[in-house]
């Protein structure tokens, strides 16, 4: 690709090109970035546990609140419509807050959520709004999270940093559903074990929060005239 843009290795830097020029993952954890990749896979792991939590039992936990299997069902479908919206505010504000206040602040929001959910008798209506709003904090964050690692990473890095904190956030996505037979199987109710999803909120949102602390900040490629 390079050749075809008539730019040869020497001249990457002057035509504002970001190139790996070493291990990926090495670089993961070296130069500032070990302790930025260590919170991102914390993020992701929390985040798809939680996540897998609350898709998992919320059918239930509206069902035994009283719902009939296809009102469970219904009210189930706004949390969908909630992750549609959080793709249209939460870019912005990753933008214009950072990725540590904009997805630290929506994981703390969706822990709200989950916990009035299982913890509150509420009207249909009202509960509708809630799973709405749940789906903007719980699915949108993980989207969101996505989304920071292109702010979080230079581009020579990008790939390799979204790629390894997905691939490790996996391992929670898969224990997520494990854990919940083991607790039911511990006799602990369907609301409480959709309660055990707003700890793993609470981690993501902490984890987020500390990415401040992060040893380097990704900088813009400068931009440079077109190649002919």
């Amino acid at each position: 690709m390079l050749r075809r843009l008539g730019i040869v290795p020497g001249q990457s830097a002057a035509h504002g090109l970001d190139v790996v020029r070493g291990n990926p993952i090495k670089m993961l954890f070296g130069r500032g970035y070990a302790l930025q990749a260590i919170l991102l896979w914390v993020i992701f792991v929390c985040s798809l546990m939680n996540l897998f939590l609350f898709v998992y039992w919320l059918p239930e936990v509206l069902h035994l609140t009283g719902f009939t299997p296809a009102e469970a069902a219904r009210a189930t479908s706004f949390r969908e419509l909630g992750a549609i919206l959080a793709v249209l505010y939460l870019g912005l504000a990753i933008d214009r807050f950072g990725p540590e206040r904009a997805l630290a602040a929506n994981y703390a929001a969706g822990v709200l959520f989950i916990a009035a959910i299982a913890l509150l008798a509420m009207p249909y209506m009202l509960l509708v709004a809630v799973i709405f709003l749940s789906g903007m904090t719980i699915i949108g964050s993980q989207t969101g999270a996505n989304a920071a690692c292109g702010k979080l990473y230079p581009a020579r890095m990008r790939t390799t940093g979204l790629g390894w904190a997905l691939g490790i956030g996996r391992l929670g996505g898969i224990a997520a559903p494990a854990l919940g037979g083991y607790l039911l199987s511990m006799g602990l109710p369907p609301r409480q074990i959709f309660l055990t999803a707003c700890l793993f909120a609470v981690i993501a949102a902490v984890a987020t929060g500390l990415l401040g602390l992060r040893g380097v900040h990704a900088e813009p490629v400068p931009s440079s005239p077109a190649v002919t």
